[in-house]
């Protein structure tokens, strides 16, 4: 830990267990606070039960209340929590989900899947945890079998569907690898058939030069912290993605970025950004790419981030973050309407499985039953992969 001539910051512990619900630590946090790790490039902190410390911070992820406790709930939870009325402005809490649930205050919350269009007014990005697949190899990079790949479940988003399908009938001069899959490996899978295609996914990473990201049931997804882990290129697919530390980590120079009404050409797109870097760059981006997840979304690395930030809040005087105008019902009702004309439009079109994805995204904006979304859900994953078999079997 590099030493600072400045007054440390002073770190009050959350509970860990919120109305009787334990929750899972925050690894790189906890870790740190308990001398296991050292953060990169941190300011120096300590930790106290002073009243008047600088921050509140939590060290466990509040997903677990909300699996088993429901978001209305965890919001009645965090306000009950001692001094929060007090300290609002002072509360660090972390969401490691997807859905862009809102706990409607103005604390600092970590989450992994930011929502550009729909956030809590202190909200900010963080890093999905993934492990470290240890130092990769760049000698061999101009030769990876692959300059491109995919491979991930088609269910999530439309953008997975599209991406699939242009890698698939590309007649670009690129070398495209996608395996769409049905079920998503989270849960839908047996144990060892889990790990298998977690296996088969990392190695199709390291094979590959770049790789695509698109959005999932969030608006980011683990494979672009998992492509950086790799040292390969992600390509990330999410119009309203907030990625972590923007602050600090030049993305508008690293990272390729593809509109997601834009992913029908998602080949055109790989070949361009071929065609407009020399071997070496594209070598060197790749090696930038391992070096921004060891500084920033490794343990140490965010850690790190996530303490100098907490830094410049406190100099800065906790400054209130503007709050959103718009009223989740407002949200919904708008959503619904757009959705709606959108799937009308595809269906239109002739593009009857674009139009069963939004006509999900109606009925989830609109409130659906849980029994009718995963119906809905299932008949536009099968009519994605239908179309990508056939697409597959045109290609060979």
């Amino acid at each position: 830990m590099i030493r600072h001539e400045r007054e440390p910051l002073a770190l009050r512990l959350a509970p860990v267990e919120l109305d009787g619900v334990r929750l899972k630590p925050v690894d790189s946090i906890s870790r740190a606070l308990r001398g296991e790790l050292a953060p990169i490039d941190a300011p120096p902190f300590r930790i106290t039960d002073d009243d008047d410390a600088d921050f509140v911070l939590a060290t466990g992820f509040l997903d677990a209340f909300v699996y088993q406790r429901g978001f209305p709930r965890l919001k009645k939870a965090i306000r009950e929590l001692t001094d929060f009325d007090r300290l609002e402005s002072r509360h660090v809490f972390f969401l490691n989900r997807d859905e862009p649930d809102l706990l409607d205050v103005s604390s600092t919350i970590y989450r992994a899947s930011l929502d550009a269009t729909r956030r809590d007014p202190g909200a900010r990005a963080f890093p999905y945890e993934t492990g470290d697949p240890g130092e990769p190899t760049f000698d061999d990079f101009d030769r990876a079998p692959y300059d491109v790949s995919f491979q991930g479940y088609v269910g999530s988003s439309l953008s997975r569907y599209r991406i699939a399908k242009s890698l698939l009938a590309t007649r670009e001069p690129i070398r495209a690898r996608v395996k769409p899959i049905e079920k998503w490996h989270g849960a839908q899978f047996e144990k060892e058939e889990r790990e298998r295609l977690r296996r088969e996914h990392r190695d199709l990473i390291r094979r590959s030069k770049i790789v695509m990201c698109p959005r999932g049931f969030g608006v980011n997804s683990m494979r672009f912290f998992e492509t950086a882990a790799e040292g390969r290129i992600p390509l990330l697919v999410s119009d309203r993605a907030i990625l972590p530390f923007a602050d600090e980590i030049d993305y508008d120079r690293l990272l390729p970025r593809l509109d997601e009404a834009r992913a029908s050409r998602a080949d055109v797109a790989v070949a361009d950004y071929l065609a407009g870097a020399t071997e070496e760059e594209i070598r060197e981006t790749a090696r930038e790419w391992r070096r921004v997840w060891k500084r920033f979304f490794s343990p140490e690395g965010t850690v790190g981030a996530v303490l100098r930030f907490l830094e410049r809040r406190r100099e800065a005087g906790y400054p209130s973050p503007t709050r959103r105008t718009e009223s989740e019902d407002e949200r919904r009702r708008r959503e619904t309407v757009e959705y709606v004309a959108l799937a009308k439009a595809a269906d239109d079109a002739g593009e009857r499985t674009e139009a069963l994805y939004y006509q999900f995204l109606a009925l989830e904006a609109g409130g659906a039953e849980k029994e009718t979304l995963a119906q809905a859900g299932k008949l536009r994953t099968r009519a994605a992969m239908d179309d990508l078999n056939r697409a597959a079997n045109r290609r060979k």
